[in-house]
């Protein structure tokens, strides 16, 4: 009987140690991180190849364009990341203020995991809307894009020919322990300049 209890604990602990992983893995290419440490420790062994081919996928959850921007006739292009973050909407207000008449297209870009839950989709498209409203250039364009976020900005930035990414010094709600890393990442290796903001907004 003792040694049928320490098969099973083995067995669990080992079922355990492979949500973790799972967990982190996912987590860093972009995915929900919980949901994936819940799958890796109900289905164990069978859990990476249930992640192998999730993965293969992840190419074709391209960026969805809500509303796309108008040119303001400045120069520089402009992407700014928005997590719902105070310190996003200084970064926001910063770049407008900077730039002024500068600035050319000015995109507002969320970034959401590739299998994350329609509430939290809709949030942060809500968010976008908001920050769109009071960001002072006429017609604003808004994406969300999927993956982890610094990868995902700075690919969408690349490869929409923007001068310039703008982003909060750190993430809030359910960003904050992803965009916090993700500024770090963007200032040491993003192609694209990068403005960061922090502190709280102005007041209206």
């Amino acid at each position: 009987m003792s040694e049928t209890l320490v098969q099973l604990g083995v067995i669990a602990v080992v079922w355990a140690v492979i949500g973790v992983v799972l967990a982190v893995i996912m987590g860093r290419r972009g995915h929900l991180t919980f949901g994936w440490g819940i799958l890796g420790a109900t289905l164990g062994p069978l859990a990476p190849f249930v992640a192998l081919g999730v993965a293969r996928h992840e190419a074709e959850e391209g960026p969805a364009h809500l509303v796309s921007p108008s040119s303001a006739g400045g120069a520089v292009d402009v992407l700014v990341g928005i997590d719902g973050s105070p310190e996003c909407r200084v970064a926001m207000e910063r770049a407008v203020t900077l730039l002024g008449p500068r600035i050319g297209r000015l995109t507002l870009a969320t970034v959401v995991p590739f299998d994350d839950v329609p509430v939290h989709t809709r949030t942060a498209i809500a968010e976008l809307d908001r920050h769109a409203r009071i960001c002072g250039v006429p017609a604003p364009g808004e994406e969300v894009l999927h993956g982890p976020p610094a990868r995902a900005l700075a690919d969408f930035a690349v490869a929409g020919g923007y001068g310039l990414l703008v982003v909060g010094t750190r993430g809030g709600g359910l960003a904050k322990t992803v965009l916090g890393s993700t500024a770090s990442a963007l200032a040491s290796g993003c192609p694209v300049p990068v403005l960061m903001g922090s502190g709280a907004p102005a007041a209206q």
